[in-house]
């Protein structure tokens, strides 16, 4: 008899073993695990099924799932295998995690944000425009279903949004209130008006029209008035920007070669369109990128893309031109971080990875798989666009790419984010 009992029971316990390992519940597996090697990546294995992963100095989130002895990992359309031994985790790279004892760390969480993002998304059928709380709550179309809209910009008090519209077969530059009320068209004529930048003081909006025949720059009024020419000359001159400090103006030329890819060079002028200085002289990379010249917040010194794909910063006279990156990969959409310390980009490798590097060309890091990155007013989150769902969603994350949150969510592409100024 007590032989018989002893057999059972050993039955019992080997049927426990075996549903365990086969079944593999995601609470036999779930928790955290270190790597080996190197105790700074880890790996957060969640009951829900989710999980969170810190490897080479970037954070990753997706979904997991375990069949006997294997552990899948979904991530950004993709699916990583990996091996259970016991308490360990063995992956595709030979890299060995350890689980820890004691209950999971929960991964790093986003900081709590605040403010508005204005964004475009295409979910009604065409490009229309945004609204949004910064935690992604509370979405709210302020365009029309009727028209493409695109290039929102907000005013520097954040109560306004100029925008591009295309209607009538032509583009033209509106502005409206930041609840979408108001709207009103600045531009009238046959020919497209776009790109529009406020001026620091919220008075003057910057654009671009061909009514002359080719891409030249104006400014007006805030209510339309007062529209007059820049630039004026044979070739294209676009993408204008104000200094923050409200003094210059900076803008892409192709007045000094053909036109095409890599073709523009960087100037600066006052703001009534005398004293054009060319700043570069070597063609800058305007194949790509929607922002070419990007002032640092003091209006001290000029980010930008050289022909050779790299970052290099310089003085707004284009004196002490200093090159921050050395691989020769495409880059795009440089921004400064709000003290003017770092600037963050996109590059584009297998896939489009968020970069951070300090303005003076040190600590280059990898964040995340994204595009578009903008900086928080208070310089503590970026708003990015990414792919890693099927189809282009924008999401937020701290500056280390902790803690990031999707913010939208629907079959249409959302892009273009853009932070309102007021913290």
């Amino acid at each position: 008899m007590v032989r018989k009992c002893l057999l059972v029971g050993l039955a019992i316990i080997l049927l426990v073993t075996l549903l365990g390992t086969v079944g593999c519940g995601k609470a036999s597996i779930s928790g955290s695990y270190v790597n080996q090697d190197d105790p700074d990546e880890y790996l957060e294995l969640n009951d829900d099924g989710t999980f969170y992963l810190k490897e080479m100095g970037v954070g990753f989130d997706g979904e997991w799932e375990a069949e006997g002895k294997e552990l899948r990992l979904h991530l950004m359309g993709m699916v990583t295998t990996a091996q259970i031994k016991g308490n360990k985790i063995l992956d595709e790279d030979g890299k060995v995690w350890v689980k820890q004892r004691g209950a999971p760390t929960p991964p790093p969480q986003a900081l709590k944000t605040s403010g508005k993002i204005v964004f475009v998304s295409e979910r009604d059928g065409n490009p229309e425009i945004y609204v949004m709380n910064a935690d992604g709550s509370n979405q709210t179309r302020l365009g029309s279903v009727n028209f493409c809209q695109w290039d929102p910009v907000w005013s520097p008090d954040s109560k306004k949004i100029a925008f591009v519209d295309w209607r009538d077969n032509n583009t033209d530059i509106y502005v409206m209130n930041a609840d979408g009320t108001s709207q009103t068209q600045l531009t009238i004529n046959s020919a497209d008006d776009d790109t529009p930048s406020w001026s620091p003081d919220g008075k003057k909006i910057l654009f671009v029209s061909e009514r002359d025949a080719n891409r030249e720059i104006y400014v007006m009024n805030i209510d339309g008035t007062g529209q007059t020419r820049l630039t004026n000359d044979s070739a294209d001159d676009y993408a204008p920007i104000w200094s923050p400090n409200g003094k210059k103006i900076a803008f892409v030329s192709e007045r000094d070669g053909s036109q095409g890819r890599r073709s523009g060079e960087i100037y600066v002028m006052n703001l009534d369109g005398s004293n054009q200085i060319r700043c570069t002289t070597h063609g800058i990379d305007n194949s790509l990128s929607p922002k070419w010249a990007v002032w640092s917040p003091d209006s001290n010194r000029i980010a930008f893309l050289d022909s050779d794909r790299e970052i290099y910063v310089m003085n707004p006279d284009g004196t002490a031109q200093m090159r921050l990156t050395t691989n020769g990969v495409q880059k795009e959409c440089l921004a400064w971080s709000p003290d003017g310390k770092r600037i963050t980009f996109s590059q584009c490798e297998d896939l489009e990875w968020i970069y951070i590097v300090n303005s003076d060309g040190s600590n280059l890091v990898r964040i995340t798989q994204g595009g578009l990155p903008v900086w928080s007013p208070d310089g503590k989150k970026i708003v990015f666009c990414s792919f890693r769902d099927g189809n282009e969603e924008i999401y937020v994350m701290n500056t280390d790419g902790t803690g990031q949150t999707r913010l939208t969510n629907n079959s249409g592409d959302n892009f273009f984010p853009a932070w309102s100024p007021v913290k």
